[in-house]
């Protein structure tokens, strides 16, 4: 055992206690849960829970690191943390007034919304679904990206930046539709066999974008039910860990071994090669191969942290930023159009490597790196407010989307699962999310005001 193993360990589980604790006051009653909830619980996951998953799988060690970065690095996921929090009560202290008003969107008021999404024409559905899939197609066949790993710099940059957008607005959409279809699926027996297709089709592209994008697609159908449901029941919980154990031992091994596979040989036709690579697997399955560089995987991947502490042992040189990567983050999602400039920004992860001598790899950035990096230790407390404020306007917005645009609400409920589920991630993925949801409800605005009145007596559905 490595010599700040176990300071590693105690300062992980501080993170894990904190989110449980959190966990505990807020999960009582299910109208009460709000995103910044959600997203203080997946911290508590990926940097709590993270580093115990890599001690295990590592043969009961981590890699030693400098007891000073560790103790600036664990401190600023906490302070993350406290900034939502904050966010969260002042939200609550408000919670009385607005929800008078309707104004407040929380998993009880989800509710409204998805019994009125269960209606959407199926027509509607059926267009969205050809769209998503069609660019989903396109990117396949002509540019060779489908299955996580594909993605690389020099396809992204080769993609028309009419495909880029298709492809963000489709993914927006998407998070409507797996909302719809998992409430039909459980309150609407007319529609269920339609949502049973969409459903496997859907968790089919899925598996092939990653094994948390395995676990998010099992979340917010849970979440989707319970929303409807009201309450959270023992039987629910066990159901849940059921999902989570096959999930974790059966499908994202299986995920591993294909995407190996995979990019071991690739024709520059994605949809040939993922067919090829699942027909492999389902010949062969796992091999004794597969299996160590699994583990050796979990090893390192789970370990979401070593980017944080990269930006801390470098920053004794180079200084902080300043909010220059914050200001970065917000460029690189502004249309072109709007910001007329020559050069392209770099992705916020590429310019916080540059500005502090670090390799350019593909890393785990987060928002605490990302507060960290800008402001220091109290940069993370910062970037807290910020990123749980923006959640909080996110779903106050919704709520007032829920009568009148009922779909556009639903795929705002949708992204801001996903940003909260994914706090790991980089914060242009955020903006442009958040963008993308603007840009959606102008059409939906759009479309709204140059269909036809609707009789009173008509459901409700998507203005799309």
């Amino acid at each position: 055992m490595g010599e700040t193993t176990i300071l590693h360990l105690v300062l992980a589980t501080g993170v894990l206690v904190l989110a449980g604790l959190h966990l505990a006051l807020r999960a009582r009653k299910l109208s009460n849960i709000a995103m910044v909830d959600i997203a203080i619980w997946m911290l508590g996951i990926f940097f709590g829970l993270g580093p115990w998953i890599a001690f295990i799988y590592a043969d009961w060690r981590l890699t030693d690191t400098p007891s000073e970065t560790l103790l600036i690095a664990y401190p600023s996921i906490w302070l993350f943390m406290v900034g939502l929090w904050v966010v969260g009560k002042l939200t609550v202290r408000t919670r009385a007034a607005l929800t008078e008003q309707g104004e407040v969107i929380v998993l009880g008021r989800v509710s409204e919304t998805i019994l009125q999404i269960t209606q959407t024409n199926l027509i509607t559905i059926i267009a969205l679904t050809g769209f998503i899939w069609g660019v989903r197609l396109t990117l396949a066949t002509k540019y060779g990206m489908l299955f996580s790993g594909t993605q690389s710099l020099e396809r992204e940059l080769a993609l028309p930046y009419s495909i880029v957008v298709m492809r963000s607005l489709g993914d927006v959409v998407a998070t409507g539709l797996l909302i719809w279809a998992s409430a039909t699926l459980f309150a609407n027996p007319l529609l269920r066999f339609p949502a049973i297709i969409w459903l496997v089709g859907e968790c089919f592209y899925i598996f092939t974008q990653g094994r948390r994008q395995l676990l998010l697609f099992a979340v917010t159908m849970s979440l989707t039910f319970l929303a409807m449901r009201g309450k959270l029941l023992l039987r629910h919980m066990i159901a849940f860990g059921i999902i989570v154990f096959l999930l974790w031992t059966v499908l994202m091994p299986a995920f591993f071994t294909i995407r190996n596979s995979l990019l071991r040989n690739q024709s520059g036709n994605a949809l040939v090669d993922v067919i090829q690579a699942f027909t492999a697997y389902m010949n062969i399955g796992h091999s004794d191969v597969d299996d160590a560089v699994y583990r050796k995987n979990l090893q390192a991947r789970p370990m979401n942290i070593n980017f944080n502490f990269s930006i801390i042992e470098s920053q004794d040189i180079a200084g902080k930023m300043w909010g220059r990567a914050f200001v970065n983050s917000v460029i690189f999602v502004i249309p072109r159009i709007i910001l007329p400039i020559e050069e392209k920004p770099l992705l916020t992860e590429h310019q916080v490597q540059t500005y502090y001598g670090l390799q350019k790899i593909d890393t785990s950035m987060n928002w605490p790196a990302f507060g960290v990096a800008d402001f220091g230790l109290f940069g993370a407390f910062i970037y807290g407010i910020v990123f749980g404020s923006c959640m909080t306007f996110m779903e106050w917005l919704a709520a007032r989307l829920c009568h009148t645009l009922p779909f556009i609400a639903t795929c705002f409920v949708g992204v801001l699962l996903g940003l909260a589920f994914q706090v790991e991630q980089a914060p242009e993925t955020f903006w442009t999310q958040i963008r993308d949801c603007f840009i959606l409800l102008v059409f939906g605005f759009a479309i709204s005001f140059f269909a036809p009145a609707r009789p009173e007596n008509e459901p409700v559905g998507a203005p799309a």
